[in-house]
């Protein structure tokens, strides 16, 4: 899981680990700028499988708001029961 990953070092750890071949889950503020992200993971050329998890939504949350982190806790915790099944 990847925070920050709309933009800047959160998005560019993201786009490399999914290059790499990770299954990546991303996590930001802004929805539409994750969504992007999310998207442009899933057109490019990968060394493995990496993905953006398909049929998972990237999560909008501000992990400065402590609900924020909440939530985005339980949502990584979905995120690895999804991709172990």
């Amino acid at each position: 899981m990847v925070t920050g990953a709309s933009q800047g070092i959160g998005r560019a750890c993201a786009l490399a680990l999914a290059e790499q071949g990770a299954t990546v889950a991303l996590c930001a503020r802004n929805e539409e700028k994750l969504a992007e992200v999310a998207a442009e993971i899933n057109r490019a050329p990968t060394q493995g499988d990496g993905t953006a998890l398909d049929g998972a939504p990237s999560l909008s949350a501000d992990e400065n708001n402590p609900c924020g982190l909440e939530i985005a806790y339980s949502w990584w915790c979905w995120c690895v029961e999804w991709e172990g099944r």
